[in-house]
């Protein structure tokens, strides 16, 4: 008997020994498959009873949830035309937004520009306001000053009051005066008329023309101012002619001599007509 064969037996007896093993261990522990079935069955069946009930259920949760989906749809469709209005709203508020930036950036730019006047309105009312300090200081400074000329203004009225009464009197002296001396002059002209021979007339004949600048406003003192003085020649006693264009008006004679214009009374025995201002006079015959 070769080797092989002999590994082969025992290798069978020990496959036999563990066949023989196995078959013991099934039969200690054999199951009873026809009742295992059974129970599989009615527990297959319990649980197909639980599962039908269940699909019962779930089959009224499907019916329900088509309902639902149903009322969704018709909730969808309302959602859907809102969404389509809040569509077309949301276009108006950009549209509208649009206008509004627009409209914003316009109101920038205005509120700059008058934010800019402002400004220039507040300088230039600081500049008022400094001006109406220096106006104010300058009105205190004029109010000063009015205070101090009302008191120099009163003392001049007081000055003035006084000389009015010294020239109402020296007017009264001078009437009575320019009447004695007008009486002379009278007699002196008749001389002169009845004995020229008798009489020389000492007044030099100088040609000396100028304007009646003043005639007194009270006729009783018989006064005019002419424009010409001592710097033009003038002499107390002078008499010049006085015309008005190519008219003849009166005969004046010089009372008193200034530098640059004299006093004279007028010749009432030689007046033709009343003496104005601006009338010519000339020391030629006329």
């Amino acid at each position: 008997m070769s080797t092989l064969t002999r590994v082969l037996i025992i290798m069978i007896f020990i496959m036999s020994i563990m066949y023989l093993g196995m078959s013991a261990a099934l039969f200690a522990y054999r199951v009873d498959y026809k009742n295992m079935v059974e129970k599989e069955q009615k527990a297959h069946k319990k649980t197909i009873e639980t599962k039908d009930n269940e699909i019962g259920v779930l089959k009224g949760k499907i019916t329900d949830l088509n309902n639902n989906i149903k009322t969704l749809e018709g909730q969808a469709t309302v959602l859907k035309q809102e969404l389509d209005r809040a569509n077309n709203d949301l276009t108006d508020w950009k549209t509208l937004n649009t206008k509004l930036t627009n409209d914003l950036n316009t109101l920038n730019a205005n509120y700059e520009k008058l934010q800019a006047a402002l400004n220039e309105q507040i300088q230039k009312n600081k500049e008022l306001n400094e001006t109406l300090e220096k106006t104010q200081s300058i009105k205190d400074d004029a109010t000063k000053e009015r205070v101090v000329l009302e008191e120099k203004f009163l003392n001049a009225q007081d000055t003035i009051i006084k000389l009015e009464k010294n020239l109402s009197a020296l007017e009264q002296q001078y009437l009575a005066q320019a009447k004695e001396l007008n009486q002379l002059k009278i007699i002196v002209d008749q001389l002169r008329k009845t004995a020229p021979s008798l009489l020389v007339d000492v007044m030099p004949v100088k040609l000396i023309e100028g304007k009646i600048i003043a005639v007194s406003d009270k006729p009783a003192l018989n006064i005019v101012v002419i424009s010409v003085g001592k710097n033009d020649g003038v002499e107390v006693g002078m008499r010049f002619t006085v015309y008005r264009a190519d008219k003849y008006v009166a005969k004046i004679q010089v009372d008193k001599v200034e530098a640059q214009w004299s006093s004279c009374f007028s010749i009432k025995e030689f007046q033709a007509d009343a003496i104005r201002i601006n009338d010519n006079i000339t020391t030629s015959p006329y």
